[in-house]
């Protein structure tokens, strides 16, 4: 298993059948997006996603790959969406697990006053999903983010790519 800053050669891979590299700058350029005002589209951070590889070395160590006889496969551990912050919150005491787009809470009498969305979690007792509504998310009224967690079609499917030479 490799990650990004590690240096793959053909010697670094002499005597390896499958090799593993987590790339993580996805993620990160999307945690750190900034938005201006009223922009909800994901064009800025796909702007940062390709200068970041023009001034990596991602090409280059999938182009080692490719020489070296590897059939490579990309994935994603989710999706995205570009969520506006609707102002409002989950008070902390009903939350067992908190994501901007859904929060787990424990099942109680609490959660009728709560003005959301809510689902039960199929073969988990007690537990119940809390969403927001559309594309927006828990967050400051009107900030603009790209954030996962939600069920939207574009969080929950990710791609499934496979390249070879």
């Amino acid at each position: 298993m490799f990650r990004e800053k590690d240096n793959i050669t053909a010697d670094t891979l002499l005597g390896v059948d499958v090799v593993s590299v987590i790339y993580n700058f996805f993620d990160d350029l999307s945690h750190s997006a900034q938005f201006p005002p009223q922009v909800e589209s994901k064009s800025l951070y796909f702007d940062s996603v390709k200068n970041y590889l023009a001034n990596s070395n991602v090409l280059q160590q999938l182009s080692t790959l490719l020489d070296e006889g590897y059939k490579l496969f990309f994935c994603s551990d989710h999706g995205s969406i570009v969520a506006r912050g609707n102002g409002k919150k989950i008070e902390k005491y009903l939350q067992e697990k908190f994501a901007k787009r859904a929060c787990l809470i424990e099942e109680t009498t609490l959660a009728e006053f709560l003005n959301f969305p809510q689902m039960k979690i199929p073969f988990v007792e007690n537990k119940t999903i809390v969403l927001p509504e559309g594309r927006t998310m828990f967050s400051n009224l009107n900030s603009i983010e790209i954030t996962h967690g939600g069920i939207t079609v574009e969080e929950i499917v990710v791609p499934f790519i496979e390249v070879s030479k």
